[in-house]
C-alpha cells in the first residue's frame, strides 16, 4: 500500500516498466474509494470484526495522498503499521470499495505468513502454548543452515554463532535474554532437537 502511488506513477506517467502488471493492477483497484454504509451483505459483519480486532482501519487520506492506520482519532502513517495489518487491509480495501463481489475468487498465497496471534483460529496453537506466560518464558534466537549438512559440518557452527551473536547483541540486552541465546544448527541437528520434520541422513548423522 506504501508504494502504491509509486507503482502508478511509474507505469502510467514515467512508463517505466519496474512494476509488473499484478502490482499495477491491484494498485489500480485500491485507488477506487471504499463505499460505507454499502457493503455487500456478506461482507459487512466480517468487515466490522475485523475493525475490532486489529483495533482500527487503514484508510486512504484524500488531502495527503497517503494511506494512514486510523484508531480512534488517532492517525498513523502506513508505513509504520504493522506488515500483517497491511497485508489483510489490502483485502479489506477491496471489500469496502466493491472491486471484489461475492462471486470473486481469491486465491491466498502463504496464508500462514504474518498472522495475528488472536486472529489465529482455535486449533492452530496447541492447547499448552495459548496459557503459556511468555514474562516468564526463555527465549532462543535460532539459526538453521538447511540443505545437505556434509557443507556445513559441526565443526563449522561455533564460529558463525559467535559472529551471529556479536550482531545480534543489541537485540539480546534489550530483550534482556541470555547470553546463550544465540544458537546455529545445520539441518541434521534441528532435525535431532525436532526443530524441522524428518530423520537425520544416514550418511551425516547428527551428533549431539
Amino acid at each position: 500500500m506504501s508504494l502504491q502511488q509509486i507503482i502508478l506513477k511509474s507505469r502510467e506517467q514515467d512508463n517505466v516498466f519496474g512494476f509488473d502488471d499484478t502490482y499495477l493492477d491491484l494498485a489500480r483497484a485500491l485507488r477506487q474509494q471504499t463505499t460505507k454504509g454499502k457493503n455487500y451483505a456478506e461482507f459487512a459483519a466480517s468487515r466490522s470484526r475485523l475493525e475490532k480486532l486489529l483495533g482500527g482501519v487503514v484508510e486512504y487520506d484524500q488531502a495527503s495522498g497517503r494511506w494512514q492506520f486510523v484508531t480512534g482519532r488517532q492517525r498513523f502513517p502506513i508505513g509504520v503499521t504493522a506488515e500483517g495489518i497491511k497485508k489483510i487491509a489490502i483485502l479489506d480495501t477491496l471489500l469496502g470499495n466493491r472491486y471484489l463481489d461475492p462471486s470473486s475468487i481469491v486465491i491466498i498465497d502463504e496464508p500462514e505468513s504474518a498472522l495475528h496471534p488472536t486472529a489465529i483460529s482455535e486449533h492452530e496453537l496447541p492447547a499448552s502454548f495459548k496459557v503459556l506466560d511468555l514474562a516468564k518464558a526463555d527465549f532462543r534466537l535460532v539459526l538453521v543452515i538447511k540443505g545437505d549438512p556434509s557443507p556445513w559440518p559441526e565443526a563449522w557452527l561455533p564460529p558463525i554463532k559467535d559472529e551471529l551473536a556479536l550482531r545480534l547483541q543489541p537485540l539480546v540486552n534489550t530483550w534482556r535474554l541470555s547470553p546463550t541465546a544465540v544458537m546455529v544448527f545445520n539441518e541434521a541437528l534441528a532435525k535431532q532437537y525436532g526443530l524441522i520434520l524428518g530423520q537425520p541422513s544416514a550418511s551425516t548423522p547428527a551428533q549431539g
